[in-house]
């Protein structure tokens, strides 16, 4: 054998042939890692999304639709703005054991704008609620 024959270590063919494939595998790690973080982002979104619409509605249990109609409460990153429209209108609701109890209720449809100062973005809730108002004073005989 003579001395040429003998090899030892790459050829330049084979080295830039792992170079090839060690950059195409990176590619495609690099397109996955971004894929995930995007589809993290709008998971993120869409979770901010969904706490806002629970604390709206969380925010508006608290309110009587009979005697607010319409409002707007700032916490600071969101503005939450509320209007609502008579579904069954007020009548007297009903007690035992006399028939007739103090008060008169009625259902309301609330819609809920919901407004990120931070982006303005806006989105929008609806949801029914009961509204309640005193008539009657407890007479005790």
């Amino acid at each position: 054998m003579s001395p040429r024959s003998v090899q030892s270590g790459f050829s330049l063919l084979e080295a830039i042939v792992a170079l090839t494939l060690l950059a195409l595998s990176g590619a495609a790690l690099f397109s996955w890692i971004d894929s995930n973080a995007r589809n993290l982002q709008r998971a993120a979104l869409a979770t901010e999304r969904a706490q806002a619409r629970i604390d709206a509605v969380e925010l508006l249990t608290n309110i009587n639709p009979a005697e607010q109609p319409e409002g707007t409460v700032d916490t600071g990153p969101l503005v939450f703005r509320w209007t609502t429209r008579v579904v069954k209108p007020m009548q007297d609701s009903r007690a035992y054991p006399r028939g007739i109890s103090l008060y008169q209720v009625g259902l309301f449809e609330t819609t809920v704008n919901i407004t990120d100062t931070r982006s303005d973005e806006t989105d929008e809730v609806a949801f029914r609620q009961i509204g309640w108002k005193k008539v009657r004073e407890l007479e005790l005989d």
